[in-house]
């Protein structure tokens, strides 16, 4: 018996107890994944080009990796002043507030 692929637009994954049983339901943006990783290795032979001729100021991975952290650093930076400011206790009092949507 040989097996026919189902849907071209994922990967498929042959049950080893039932051949025809194709199991690679999750893989449906395999091709939006591969596209990325292609992008990505795109951007890191561009990235290792710009090093070898002039500019060696930023990581090779820089064009992959960097971004705008700023959510991620205020969100910190709260959680640091709250650490000195607010006694534990009041702690899961400031968390809840928080989840609510009050702070």
């Amino acid at each position: 018996m040989t097996f026919a692929y189902k849907n071209l637009q994922r990967l498929s994954i042959i049950d080893p107890n039932n051949p025809e049983n194709d199991i690679a339901g999750g893989s449906s943006n395999f091709y939006t994944v591969a596209e990325e990783f292609s992008r990505a290795h795109h951007q890191l032979c561009e990235r290792m080009q710009s090093i070898a001729l002039e500019d060696k100021t930023k990581s090779i991975l820089f064009p992959i990796l960097a971004g705008n952290y700023s959510t991620f650093e205020a969100q910190r930076d709260r959680m640091e002043e709250l650490s000195r400011t607010k006694p534990w206790t009041n702690l899961r009092k400031e968390v809840n507030a928080f989840k609510r949507g009050k702070r």
